[in-house]
């Protein structure tokens, strides 16, 4: 057959071309819109809508392209959602046996006047499916309308939230345990606060009376008392003024229980300065005790119960160097990402680490009495206040040796 032959058209043949390229173009200006009810197919060498329909189907929420009439598309998504293996023959009105029998009415209702009114730009809803196998899912909806090739079409995209409504009920369930519980709590301290206080006004009334009783011996009684009798009033006195200061002790402790934290940029320099300060006044004397403190980062705190802190664990170098030639107390910190560790070190007595557990306890003592004073109430409280600050409080030591107190207090409020 000559070219021209073979390029020869009739009119037959044109009108068949004209059909194919009408068609060829409707496809690729809507590439993203299948035949009702089946998902995207490929539409060979059409690149962008096998790149649009690559896309859909690798979102892991359900997405749903219809009109009034008809759905026009679903993805992968949604098949998962609903549990379905195929999107064949997928209709609005086969969809509505999946939605649960107490939320038909209501889900019903709401896409009825999505599909009528037709000014309302989008909408948002939530609602349970029971799937083919069984499950029932916690769903919500947005819905929106879009422009696709000229006709308006609805885009819903559809998320399981069936994990994430327990996981928020559970989160409401256990925030009203820990209501009750802080609750309970604070009835505890309260109770153990009117506890505390009844018990050490009882203590110190009869202490009292032992005291003036005791004076009264010393002193009208003494020409008719012996040495012997002496030396034990002398004891009773002591350990009359030792009692008291445990029930002064306890009532310090028992006041950190229910006290609020006043946190403002505490200037941790300043605060050692002044605490070293009053501690070599009141214990310093003709001792010999070298202060050190090197850089002391600021933090978030109260500065009064940081002043505690300090103060409880400075005199207590203080203390247990005492039989020292020379007295070495060293205060320094460590400056972290997210917290500082700050420390108190001597070179005094030391403990033995196998007591670390007892070391923090309320009237818990590891040294004998009467070579070192204390009611063993200062660590204590060091551990109350640093714990009431979301810090943590440890100690190093060796008998002998000295000790090494630390606190670590987060940067962040």
């Amino acid at each position: 057959m000559a070219r021209s032959e073979q390029n020869r058209l009739t009119g037959n043949d044109l009108e068949r071309k004209d059909k194919l390229t009408a068609t060829v173009r409707r496809k690729q200006s809507h590439p993203d819109i299948p035949k009702a009810g089946k998902p995207i197919t490929p539409h060979g060498s059409y690149a962008a809508g096998d790149f649009l329909e690559s896309v859909m189907n690798n979102v892991a929420d359900g997405i749903v392209i219809s009109s009034k009439k008809r759905i026009m598309f679903v993805n992968k998504g949604f098949l998962n959602v609903y549990g379905l293996d195929d999107g064949s023959n997928i209709s609005r009105q086969s969809l509505e046996k999946y939605i649960h029998p107490e939320e038909e009415e209501r889900v019903k209702t709401n896409l009825a006047r999505w599909f009528k009114e037709e000014n309302e730009v989008s909408t948002y809803f939530e609602y349970r499916i029971i799937r083919p196998d069984g499950l029932i899912r916690v769903l919500v909806v947005s819905m929106q309308r879009i422009d696709c090739g000229g006709q308006r079409v609805s885009l819903a995209l559809i998320r399981d939230i069936t994990e994430m409504k327990a996981a928020r009920e559970k989160i409401k369930r256990l925030n009203n345990e820990i209501g009750i519980m802080r609750f309970r709590y604070n009835d505890v301290i309260k109770s153990l606060e009117a506890i505390t206080e009844s018990v050490c006004h009882d203590l110190r009334l009869p202490l009292v009376v032992i005291e003036r009783l005791t004076q009264k011996l010393q002193g009208e009684y003494a020409p008719f008392l012996d040495q012997k009798f002496e030396e034990l009033t002398d004891v009773i006195g002591g350990q009359i003024t030792s009692m008291n200061k445990l029930i002064d002790s306890a009532l310090a402790y028992k006041q950190l229980l229910g006290k609020d934290i006043n946190r403002v940029m505490v200037s941790v320099k300043d605060v050692v300065q002044s605490v070293m300060d009053a501690t070599f006044a009141a214990y310093g004397d003709n001792r010999t005790v070298i202060l050190s403190f090197g850089r002391l980062p600021p933090i978030y705190g109260d500065e009064t119960m940081l002043r505690q802190v300090f103060a409880n664990l400075i005199s207590n170098a203080f203390k247990f160097t005492k039989y020292k030639e020379t007295a070495l107390i060293e205060v320094g910190a460590l400056d972290k990402p997210h917290e500082v560790i700050y420390y108190v070190r001597d070179n005094g007595e030391g403990f033995d680490m196998q007591s670390k557990h007892r070391l923090f306890n309320a009237f818990q003592r590891l040294h004998n009495a009467e070579r070192f004073e204390g009611t063993g109430i200062g660590l204590a409280i060091v551990k109350r206040i640093i714990k009431q600050h979301g810090g943590r409080v440890w100690a190093e030591s060796k008998v002998g040796h000295g000790a090494s107190f630390y606190f670590a207090l987060p940067k962040t409020l």
